[in-house]
């Protein structure tokens, strides 16, 4: 994938970066993991707010340069790309959980086959061509698991009977093959009714939320450092009406639990802003 510049895709939705995951890998897998911290909040609000801060302070660089040695500019530079990197590590996190919208999708469809597969298979009984019995014990039961497991029942017979059926039915190898694949999908992410809900996560689910949360971190530190400490310096006081906490919406009043990781009380003068821009 080809690296994404620094804006959003029309709809004021900043775009993600694989690219940019790649770019800083390597430092935020280097992240001791006691130091890792969860990224419980909007990337995209934190991906604005960092682009918004970091544009606020760019005329300052100058001034950053002479004054705050230790502020490194190209670190300040690299937190919206750090945003990108971590919107696209976020979305990953969301692909590896079904939503239940999708397995809703999934029920209806698997319906929808069954009822298909069935109808033939009730014909190819009556005619003797498949056994009454196997298709007798298909019907009973009712409900999402039931058609997950009808599925399944319904492509074995089909395939074992493949050659007694051929020619006489509408199911065919694709459709044996979709009916098994979306019964076992199905079987992954429906529970029996009356089954403890488990909330453990998938070794993916864990690697991805692991990559977001050290991305998260990343930026963090790098915002504390070297984004709020030259707001700081720069505005005073008025650091958060200047360049705003990373997860703060607009009109909301900063709080030390948000998360946005920006440090203790100003240290600097308030500056002006010089005419010139920075090289």
């Amino acid at each position: 994938m080809s690296r994404k510049s620094n804006v959003d895709d029309g709809a004021g939705q900043l775009t993600g970066s694989q690219a940019l995951v790649q770019k800083f890998l390597k430092e935020a897998m280097a992240i001791p993991a006691k130091d890792v911290r969860p990224m419980n909040g909007d990337p995209q609000l934190a991906a604005k707010n960092a682009r918004d801060g970091v544009n606020t302070l760019l005329p300052y660089a100058a001034q950053l340069r002479k004054e705050l040695p230790k502020v490194q500019l190209d670190k300040l530079r690299a937190v919206p790309e750090m945003a990108q990197a971590l919107i696209f590590a976020a979305n990953q996190v969301t692909l590896t959980v079904a939503p239940a919208g999708q397995t809703k999708a999934l029920v209806s469809q698997a319906n929808q086959l069954r009822n298909v597969m069935l109808s033939s298979a009730d014909s190819l009984a009556n005619a003797a061509i498949l056994p009454p019995t196997d298709v007798a014990k298909i019907h009973k039961g009712r409900g999402s698991m039931d058609a997950a497991n009808d599925l399944i029942a319904l492509a074995a017979l089909f395939q074992k009977n493949a050659g007694k059926v051929k020619g006489k039915t509408p199911v065919d190898a694709t459709m044996i093959k979709q009916a098994d694949a979306l019964g076992s999908q199905l079987l992954s992410l429906l529970q029996p009714a009356g089954a403890k809900r488990q909330n453990k996560k998938t070794a993916e689910q864990k690697r991805a939320a692991d990559l977001r949360d050290r991305l998260w971190t990343l930026m963090l530190t790098t915002w504390d450092q070297h984004v709020w400490r030259s707001g700081a310096w720069i505005f005073g006081r008025d650091v958060d009406a200047n360049v705003p906490p990373l997860l703060a919406r607009a009109g909301t009043p900063r709080s030390s639990k948000d998360g946005s990781g920006n440090g203790g009380p100003p240290s600097g003068p308030t500056g002006n802003a010089p005419n010139a821009s920075p090289k």
